[in-house]
């Protein structure tokens, strides 16, 4: 018999791997404001973790070398991104750089229907936030 995600599961989520899951998770959830979902911890130290907004989950695990898994910062270039639809694109943004997360452009009116902005998490994950225009 086939399995099929719970009903309020997303079907497909965005994994990011952190030398520091603990801290990646408590940066998502301060300064992107995400909202805690699961977190499982092996010894106390997290091994990985849900959070999300709305419908959107993100899950972010323990980066190892022994297994291939590094974070974005040891990375020669961003090979992917995290596109999070929010209410107010502004506000988000001002949050967020208050917050300490890099941004790479602030808020701006996109030709495909979108406001939105790009930052960096604190190890070096790219973020695109945006609200649809209203015509």
């Amino acid at each position: 018999m086939k399995q099929q995600p719970a009903p309020s599961a997303p079907s497909i989520s965005p994994y990011l791997f952190y030398k520091e899951p603990a801290k990646g998770f408590a940066f998502l959830l301060e300064a992107f404001g995400l909202e805690k979902r699961m977190v499982n911890e092996v010894d106390g130290q997290v091994v990985n973790a849900q959070a999300g907004i709305g419908p959107h989950t993100v899950i972010i695990g323990q980066a190892r070398a022994e297994t291939k898994l590094q974070p974005a910062s040891e990375l020669p270039a961003v090979h992917a991104g995290v596109m999070m639809t929010v209410e107010d694109v502004d506000a988000h943004y001002r949050h967020a750089k208050d917050a300490g997360a890099v941004i790479e452009y602030e808020p701006q009116d996109m030709p495909y229907g979108l406001r939105e902005y790009g930052a960096r998490d604190l190890e070096g994950n790219l973020w695109f936030f945006a609200s649809h225009l209203t015509s």
